[in-house]
């Protein structure tokens, strides 16, 4: 019996036409998968379309996460994989967000889009999405993003190129597998199962705030956006292994002076290796300021975890703790991680 896979149209680069004044989101996912005809050809599967959106990606917002949830929600019994087609500027960011609100998937969601609009000659749109499609068709649960011949846990993948068709890293772990015309070559060690039952919980509060440290930011500009008492929590994009400055411009004790009243998690700038707090003196300062360590995990990942925690609790002590262990496969093992 053919696999039944829904493929959910979102819009972005992939659905993009040339208007004239710029490319803008507008082909449905029906007339995308004609381009990928002779790559889909000899795939025995059953394709549903579902185009929810169709907008560029920079227009993505938190409540469109939420859409493409509760879709996977309402078709999950009726389908034995997702492919959603989504443009690639806040893809990582939407794929990390959904490996936290889709609890135990045991059916391959997969996130895809492509860096040439699918009508263009030699668009990379037909081979990420019949890769997509093979890899939903192959069965392997979990929530991934396949793109460029590689498939990455969601919450590991992040945008590093703005025009290049290798655009996305797996960032501190291998990809999952490599697709080639021929098969899917698996990384079993990447590969998480589980007994849990299925679950879907769109709970977050996006009330986050990323402060980007440089060299002579004034402290005096960062108080009186902190002290917005809407903002739940913040997330610092430091140097490094990370650390606050405090010679001269004291940020640590004004993000001390918060840290105990919401969370303040602290990302590297740097996309490999991660935060490790022990290392240098800054950082231990940090850490005993009570800034929570986002280690190696994703700059998109850090950002849409605190958003997720922060939709089911404000406690500070529970959020750390969160921290420390992998909900989605977004962090490494304590021992392993940097």
């Amino acid at each position: 019996m053919p696999k039944k896979i829904l493929i959910i149209g979102t819009g972005g680069t992939i659905s993009s036409i040339d208007t004239g004044e710029g490319l803008s989101s507008s082909l449905p996912v029906e007339e995308i998968l004609y381009f990928c005809t002779d790559q889909l050809k000899d795939l025995d599967f059953q394709a549903d379309i579902r185009d929810i959106i169709n907008i560029d990606s920079t227009l993505i917002q938190p409540e469109d996460w939420i859409k493409i949830a509760e879709e996977i929600e309402l078709e999950y019994p009726q389908y034995d994989g997702f492919v959603i087609l989504h443009g690639t500027d806040t893809l990582a960011y939407t794929a990390s967000m959904l490996s936290f609100m889709l609890r135990n998937p045991a059916k391959p969601i997969v996130f895809t889009g492509s860096m040439i609009p699918a009508p263009i000659e030699h668009s990379d749109a037909i081979n990420n999405v019949a890769d997509s499609i093979r890899f939903a068709v192959d069965g392997c649960p979990g929530v991934f993003v396949a793109f460029n011949h590689k498939v990455i846990r969601a919450p590991r993948a992040s945008k590093i190129a703005s025009e290049d068709i290798d655009a996305f890293a797996s960032v501190n772990e291998p990809p999952v597998a490599l697709i080639t015309s021929r098969d899917i070559k698996y990384n079993k060690k990447m590969i998480k199962t589980t007994d849990m039952p299925f679950s879907v919980d769109t709970l977050m509060d996006n009330n986050v705030f990323v402060l980007k440290i440089f060299p002579g930011l004034e402290p005096s500009f960062v108080e009186p956006i902190i002290a917005n008492k809407n903002i739940s929590g913040i997330v610092v994009e430091s140097y490094g292994a990370g650390g606050l400055p405090y010679r001269g411009r004291n940020l640590l004790d004004v993000l001390a002076n918060v840290a105990h009243k919401i969370p303040v998690v602290l990302t590297s700038q740097v996309v490999y290796d991660g935060v490790n707090l022990k290392t240098y003196e800054v950082g231990l300062r940090a850490h005993n300021a009570g800034v929570i360590s986002a280690r190696d995990m994703t700059k998109e990942a850090t950002i849409t975890k605190l958003m997720w925690l922060l939709g089911h609790t404000r406690d500070i002590e529970r959020i750390r703790k969160f921290f420390e262990i992998s909900l989605a496969g977004e962090v490494s093992p304590a021992e392993k991680a940097t």
